[in-house]
């Protein structure tokens, strides 16, 4: 489905963009594939006062009528291509019901029913708000145009299933961190036990790579000191050692890391699908909320 933002050209003609629903934003500038330009009858003279100098009355009142027939023929046309979306929205047939609603916005913008017939579409009458953020454009449209009685009728007609479906999804949160904080508490002793017993053999390689490594430089710089062999094989034992200890250490770091990072991940809420689940049901109660608000005012 594709959003299509309306603009009024410098030269009197409506410019109709199409544009993609994953490149919608809250404002009004917006990337067009395409774009589609409409001619509107003299509506030039009507927008700048200074173009009309000179005119007789006569004059301006033809003018006048010929945009209110144009806008009266796309009013018209608007609400026959919104009664198509109805009907096809009534019927099920969600994605062509959509295409309507642009078509009629397209044709007469001052209709917010027709924006919000888009959001009615993504939403499913928002029961499902997983594509809210997809047709944001259109609701902030609706919104805009609705007007202190269009968002009172919106408010009647959606604010107590909505209220409902926040107390549904608070229910259902608690009972997910309920369940999200047994599920880490049971698992909180055996991690801790984890993290500490792999602690110890870490310290002890590290320590023992520590003095092998300190004794290893200090008898190969006395190497040649004294004759023969007797420094020579200690060292390379000590400096075996010392290798021995740094990979032993650096087995000893990766599960020590591993237990570690297990123990702080159980701290968080959002380490079990249950704990995630509920921070998904938390938001979308903000975002409901936040909806709520945006009818009353």
């Amino acid at each position: 489905m594709e959003e299509r933002n309306m603009q009024l050209d410098d030269d009197g003609k409506i410019k109709m963009k199409k544009v993609r629903e994953d490149l919608s934003s809250e404002t009004d500038e917006m990337i067009s594939d395409d774009e589609i330009v409409l001619d509107v009858p003299d509506f030039a003279g009507f927008r700048e006062e200074g173009e009309n100098v000179g005119l007789s009355g006569e004059e301006l009142s033809a003018k006048n009528e010929l945009y209110e027939q144009y806008m009266a023929q796309k009013k018209s046309e608007g609400e026959e291509l919104f009664q198509r979306a109805e009907a096809l929205y009534a019927a099920g047939e969600w994605e062509a019901a959509g295409e309507k609603y642009l078509d009629s916005a397209a044709a007469y913008s001052g209709n917010w029913r027709a924006w919000f017939g888009v959001v009615r579409v993504q939403t499913r009458d928002l029961t499902d708000f997983s594509g809210i953020y997809d047709c944001q454009n259109a609701y902030n449209r609706a919104l805009k145009r609705a007007g202190k009685a269009g968002k009172a009728e919106l408010a009647e007609t959606y604010t107590p299933r909505l209220q409902q479906k926040i107390e549904a999804n608070a229910a259902q949160a608690e009972t997910l961190e309920l369940a999200d904080r047994n599920y880490r508490d049971s698992r909180r002793e055996g991690l801790s036990n984890d993290y500490r017993a792999s602690r110890r053999p870490l310290t002890i390689a590290t320590i023992v790579f520590c003095i092998a490594l300190i004794a290893g430089l200090a008898l190969t710089l006395n190497i040649n000191a004294v004759s023969g062999i007797q420094i020579l094989i200690p060292a390379l034992i000590v400096d075996a050692v010392a290798a021995v200890g740094l990979i032993l250490s650096l087995m000893f770091l990766r599960k020590f890391l591993s237990a570690q990072l297990a123990y702080r991940k159980n701290e968080s809420n959002l380490s079990t699908r249950d704990g995630r689940a509920a921070a998904e049901l938390r938001s979308e109660n903000e975002l409901i909320e936040s909806i709520i608000e945006d009818f009353q005012n």
